[in-house]
């Protein structure tokens, strides 16, 4: 039995983008339940940017590179989206737009992938369809000759009979 590895690397990639926001330092130190404020805001600042940059750059690979139907695909960014916004602090409109920005740039990532897929389907189904005409027009081509060869045949027969009547 062969693997699915559509699957597999739908969920390799769903794992990393979790891994990025759940295994920063920043969210590791409030899911232990320690004081992340602690530290200076900027640091925090950097953090979560690196963060929303790991998050972008996996769905951005997962989205253009990797050979997954874009029916699966969507899955990837979702997580990573879902596991953003549970786990870093909630800081009022700051964190709903960065969110959203998330969301969108994930959803342009998707997108793009939908499209690239959709015109590979459809440059699919034109070589597709040119080998059917082709295999078409052959198989007409040797009917045409076969009846040509009957007609040159009956043709002939009808010459002979009139050489033989005259």
């Amino acid at each position: 039995r062969c693997w699915n590895w559509e699957l597999v690397i739908t969920c390799v990639m769903a794992y990393g983008v979790c891994a990025i926001i759940v295994g920063q330092t920043f969210s590791m130190t409030t899911l232990m339940g320690e004081d992340p404020l602690v530290w200076d805001e900027q640091v925090l600042y950097t953090y979560e940017a690196w963060a929303l940059l790991g998050l972008n750059t996996m769905t951005t690979a997962t989205s253009f590179f990797l050979p997954i139907r874009s029916i699966v695909s969507w899955t990837v960014p979702a997580v990573g989206v879902v596991s953003y916004a549970c786990t870093m602090p909630f800081s009022g409109f700051e964190h709903v737009a960065r969110t959203l920005v998330l969301i969108a740039l994930s959803y342009i990532a998707w997108c793009g992938a939908w499209q690239t897929e959709k015109h590979m389907r459809t440059e699919f189904a034109a070589v597709r369809q040119v080998e059917r005409s082709s295999s078409l027009l052959e198989d007409r081509n040797v009917l045409i000759r076969a009846k040509s060869k009957e007609i040159d045949r009956q043709e002939d027969e009808i010459r002979e009979k009139d050489g033989l009547a005259k």
